[in-house]
């Protein structure tokens, strides 16, 4: 009867502890899709995601403190430290954390109502990172994962500290944090589980993967920040162009009011047309006749300042210099104005758009040339290529 009934009771036994194997595991995933995540929400600020994916491991190791050290590029040492981000759980070593230690730079991060958390420059670092940072710097040069059980006799740490401090250092688990080219950009740190007991080979792995994910959140948000610098550089640039680009309002009116004289004045259907015979002014005005008489006005419902402002502005666009300059655009319009008004079929429409199109495109195309080119580009059109 007995035997029986301690068969029952191993039976029991061995299936509360598959049952919390399974639990366990289950959390771990939960978890880990949660850090996942926050991955792809949160991309604006490298803070944010670090701190975010720190909090979760903290509470799924269910360690004392958890440390993230980001490696400083410009500095003149291999082994030193840009930013640091330390979260301590609020009981520490059986007792109340208490206050929070001050914030070097003044800034305080609380997310999702957790514990506030605190990010700080290596040269500022407190205690509690002192007695551990020769680990860490060892691992950020070794790229090693150091596992230390019992840290009370390893000399490794700075024990010193402890015993002014009051600190009390029983294990820590320090990995490498790594980019997506496999380089080394931090360290990722968690000491004292608040069970006492030291880190195992689960926690080893689940932490791997906080420090892989921590990594690619890193990166992603760095390439994020770049992107935006970038865009934010670019709008200037648009900004600052299109401000020296425009045209004063005068210079619109005043076009407006000019007469424009007729194609049969201008002679511009004739090759043996000299474009030298009309000043700078003269010119605009005569590239408002071709608009017309190709039909650019009234297929694409061209309003008169529009029109005016445009030209205007390709005018000032082009500089100052003896090739690729505004007359060099109004010669080949106006060679290109004489061989469509000659050979254009008027029947084929869709020929006829695309070749205006062309023609177009010729007033603007010396805009796109370097100073150093010097060479003459047939136009790409696919008209002319079929041609």
């Amino acid at each position: 009867m007995l035997a029986t009934y301690l068969t029952f009771c191993g039976i029991g036994i061995h299936n509360a502890q598959i049952f919390d194997a399974y639990s366990k595991e289950y959390e771990r995933n939960r978890v880990l899709l949660e850090v996942v995540h926050d991955l792809f929400t949160e991309q604006t600020s490298v803070d944010n995601v670090v701190v975010k994916i720190m909090q979760r491991a903290q509470s799924l190791l269910k360690c004392e403190r958890c440390s993230l050290m980001l490696r400083d590029k410009d500095g003149a040492s291999e082994n030193s430290f840009d930013k640091v981000f330390d979260l301590a759980c609020p009981v520490k070593n059986g007792h109340s954390g208490g206050r929070r230690r001050p914030l070097s730079r003044g800034d305080t991060l609380t997310l999702n109502g957790q514990h506030p958390v605190s990010v700080k420059l290596s040269s500022e670092k407190d205690n509690h990172m002192k007695v551990t940072s020769k680990i860490a710097e060892l691992v950020l040069l070794t790229g090693e994962t150091i596992n230390i059980t019992d840290a009370s006799r390893d000399p490794r740490l700075e024990h010193e500290t402890e015993n002014v401090k009051g600190i009390h250092t029983r294990s820590v688990l320090c990995k490498p944090v790594r980019n997506r080219h496999f380089q080394i950009i931090g360290v990722a740190q968690v000491v004292n589980r608040i069970d006492g007991l030291p880190f195992d080979d689960h926690d080893d792995q689940l932490f791997e993967a906080f420090a892989i994910f921590c990594g690619l959140g890193i990166n992603n948000c760095q390439l994020y920040e770049q992107v935006s610098l970038a865009a934010a550089r670019q709008a200037v640039a648009l900004e600052v162009l299109s401000y020296h680009a425009a045209v004063p309002h005068e210079d619109v009116a005043w076009l407006k009011q000019q007469d424009i004289p007729e194609e049969v004045e201008l002679k511009l259907q004739e090759l043996t047309f000299n474009d030298f015979s009309l000043d700078r002014d003269q010119m605009m005005t005569a590239t408002m006749r071709m608009f017309n008489d190709l039909g650019l006005i009234r297929k694409f419902r061209i309003d008169n300042e529009t029109l005016c402002r445009w030209i205007l502005t390709v005018r000032k666009n082009y500089r100052n210099i003896a090739y690729h300059n505004w007359r060099h655009a109004f010669n080949v319009c106006q060679v290109m104005f004489a061989i469509l008004q000659a050979c254009m079929d008027r029947e084929k429409q869709d020929e006829i758009a695309k070749l205006q199109l062309s023609w177009i495109d010729g007033i603007c195309l010396p805009l796109y040339k370097p100073l150093e080119d010097r060479r003459f580009t047939i136009l790409k059109s696919g008209v002319w290529e079929s041609k």
